[in-house]
């Protein structure tokens, strides 16, 4: 079995809390002499809704298989355990 880390599609972290920490970030005011033009992405309230909904199923299928044992399985300890040492290491 393989373990190929965490979908970055989830982004678990991108919480209000986060995105509030972020959005003061960014208000604050720049150095001089730096540029104050900066990239923006908007997402449409349809987008936010459906990667909501997204991340909901993924956790919902992931907690099924902690219900049902899937990971009770010394093979998939182990792959699970190297996946993170992996992903840990940066490697």
């Amino acid at each position: 079995m393989a373990i190929n880390g965490i979908d970055p599609r989830l982004n678990i972290g991108n919480t209000p809390e986060i995105k509030k920490k972020v959005e003061a970030q960014e208000n604050t005011e720049q150095p001089e002499g730096s540029s104050s033009v900066k990239d923006k992405l908007e997402l449409s309230s349809e987008a936010i809704k459906s990667h909501e909904r997204m991340v909901e199923n993924r956790l919902a299928q992931i907690r099924q298989k902690v219900e049902n044992g899937f990971y009770s399985n010394d093979d998939v300890l182990d792959s699970v355990a190297a996946a993170l040492v992996k992903a840990i290491k940066g490697s």
